[in-house]
């Protein structure tokens, strides 16, 4: 977490190492799947999860803002974005298909 919140300070997003996690995703190819918590503001504003998840090397990459302007029924926070009555009928449906439409035939 303390990279996270240094990366919203600084907008650098480096480990105790040094290590640039953007540069290093740059090189993640698989399909990407970023979710964000429209009432997250703390922790991790759809901002800078939508800068991370365009950062990805991924021909195939896709970001949902979780929240009443996007159409759902909730302004998702963090904790509940996976872990509420809301999620589990809006967003685990969207993860699932997101899924299924990448397993071959």
């Amino acid at each position: 977490m303390k990279q996270w919140f240094n990366w919203n300070l600084s907008g650098k997003f480096l480990g105790s190492d040094q290590f640039d996690y953007m540069i290093g995703v740059r090189q993640i190819e698989v399909p990407v799947l970023g979710l964000a918590a429209e009432g997250d503001r703390l922790i991790a504003p759809a901002e800078g999860c939508q800068s991370l998840i365009e950062a990805f090397g991924s021909p195939e990459k896709k970001f949902i803002s979780c929240g009443k302007s996007s159409g759902f029924s909730d302004n998702f926070s963090h904790g509940r974005l996976l872990l509420s009555k809301p999620a589990a009928r809006e967003v685990w449906p969207l993860i699932h298909r997101w899924i299924l439409g990448r397993l071959p035939p």
